[in-house]
């Protein structure tokens, strides 16, 4: 008898426990399930607004700086200044909204002597 007593007891709370952790679980869903429908409402408002809006890109590729370039930028014993080889282009690429310039050679001064063409290797 007080075995069974104990396994009734058992039994109820143990799905007590279960049902708030199915309660639990259900109202994570609908949270999520809520939030979607929110942001989708809010998106559909904005989406239905007419929008003209344009964005200038400049992109630049293969920017490798050759020795003559970092020879011309030295500055004293250590330094650099690259602003006038990239003056005559500056106007052109501030016009943008979005600027990219891929910079193609390895910028690894500290650890490594500058070099050229095959193993790039230029000014930080």
């Amino acid at each position: 008898m007080i075995f069974d007593r104990h396994a009734n007891l058992k039994y109820k709370y143990g799905n007590r426990k279960l049902n708030n952790e199915v309660t639990t679980i259900f109202r994570y869903y609908i949270y999520i399930i809520l939030s979607v429908v929110t942001f989708l409402f809010i998106s559909s408002i904005t989406l239905n607004k007419n929008l003209n809006q344009t964005v200038s890109v400049v992109v630049v590729g293969d920017n490798l700086i050759h020795p003559e370039f970092y020879r011309n930028a030295q500055i004293g014993k250590n330094g650099y200044d690259f602003k006038p080889i990239y003056q005559p282009i500056k106007k052109d690429i501030q016009r943008a909204d979005v600027e990219f310039i891929n910079q193609e050679s390895l910028l690894d001064g500290y650890y490594k002597p500058y070099s050229g063409f095959k193993h790039f290797n230029t000014p930080n």
